[in-house]
């Protein structure tokens, strides 16, 4: 075969193979590396010849890696740590987990287009919502895409797959009624207070993290400052873990309507009390959200406890977090301008007009009758 580093090899068996054997890249020590390969028709050897060299003279090869897909993966979550929080982190591997559990074991440039395929209709068949499905699919691109950025691959696979069609679906949200009935229920609770921050449209988190050096309940603008947010690591009943809020908006002060004032004013008294009657067994941890000896109450915990009085009040089951859109929704209903709401909640006016955008159906209709009119006008 002249000059070309291919070797014909007989097998016993009497089949012909061709093993390429060429100078490859250095390793980050410089020491050279050979690029080994067999291929049963000279024709293929000669095609990965040619394509290997054209890759290293323009600097686009990527050497054979022993990292298995799980490796990697591991390596990618750690690389992310100082860039978001650890409920994010842990939201990312649980979102990957199916890929690991599908073909973690697989060297990474050896996983193609139809594992990630396969992946996806074993999902479907398994009932997963879209959601979930988009939600892992999305994960493992974003890994996949900083594979290539490190050179560790040449390409991403999971890009060649198509993500699953996702209806749009209305966030549930309580009524005005339902909402007034729960804050009824609940005003005689030892967290009167936070319930009425959770009807106010505060996350979970930004709840279980408040201070009481956070809450102002006299003078003329009473409020609380979000600061941080506590959330529960994992799985239920996990580690909790406190940091900054969710994004740079959610770090807000919050203006307290006169009933969440009076609920507050309430669980301030029960835990005074409460602080009274355990003495030294009290933990005076500063929390707003505490149980009957002050220990900050679990993310969990407060779930738990939510659905129960909620259950108790008659009330239709919703999420935890759909409390917040009930406030939005009634806010927005009432009227208030979304940049206003969006203020509130700590959210960005765009995704709360993106979000929320069935309820501006009348304004959008009330907007073309008038440039019927004006259009009209001769």
């Amino acid at each position: 075969m002249g000059s070309e580093p291919i070797t014909p090899l007989t097998l016993k068996d009497g089949r012909r193979r061709y093993r390429v054997k060429t100078d490859g890249v250095p390793d980050a020590s410089g020491r050279r590396r050979q690029v080994v390969a067999t291929f049963d028709r000279l024709t293929e050897a000669r095609a990965f010849l040619a394509r290997t060299r054209a890759q290293m003279a323009n600097g686009s090869y990527v050497p054979k890696s022993e990292q298995t897909l799980a490796d990697y993966v591991e390596s990618w979550l750690r690389s992310r740590r100082h860039a978001v929080r650890p409920k994010t982190i842990e939201g990312y591997r649980l979102g990957l987990a199916p890929a690991v559990r599908a073909f973690g074991n697989k060297r990474l440039d050896l996983v193609a287009k139809r594992d990630v395929a396969d992946l996806v209709d074993s999902m479907v068949d398994a009932g997963l919502a879209p959601r979930t499905v988009n939600l892992t699919l999305g994960l493992l691109r974003q890994a996949l895409n900083a594979a290539v950025r490190e050179g560790i691959l040449q390409r991403n696979v999971a890009q060649l797959v198509d993500r699953m069609p996702q209806r749009h679906s209305e966030t549930d949200a309580w009524t005005a009624d339902e909402s007034r009935a729960f804050l009824i229920s609940t005003r005689e609770d030892r967290l009167a207070g936070a319930w009425a921050l959770t009807m106010s449209g505060l996350r979970r988190g930004e709840v279980l993290g408040l201070r009481w050096e956070d809450v102002v309940l006299d003078g003329a603008r009473p409020g609380v400052t979000v600061r941080r947010s506590r959330v529960s690591l994992g799985r239920a009943g996990g580690t909790v873990s406190e940091g900054e809020p969710k994004s740079s908006r959610s770090r807000r002060r919050v203006p307290l309507a006169p009933y969440a004032i009076d609920a507050l004013r309430h669980t301030s008294e029960v835990q005074d009390a409460e602080r009274a009657e355990a003495g030294t067994a009290y933990r005076d941890s500063g929390y707003l959200a505490v149980n009957e000896i002050g220990e900050p109450i679990h993310p969990d915990t407060y779930s738990a406890d939510f659905q129960r009085l909620a259950a108790k009040a008659g009330l239709r089951r919703i999420r935890l977090h759909d409390c917040r859109h009930s406030a939005i929704s009634l806010l927005l209903a009432a009227g208030v301008p979304v940049v206003a709401v969006a203020g509130v909640m700590g959210h960005d006016p765009v995704v709360t007009q993106r979000i929320y955008a069935h309820m501006f159906e009348d304004d959008a209709v009330e907007a073309m009758a008038t440039l019927d009119q004006v259009l009209r006008r001769s």
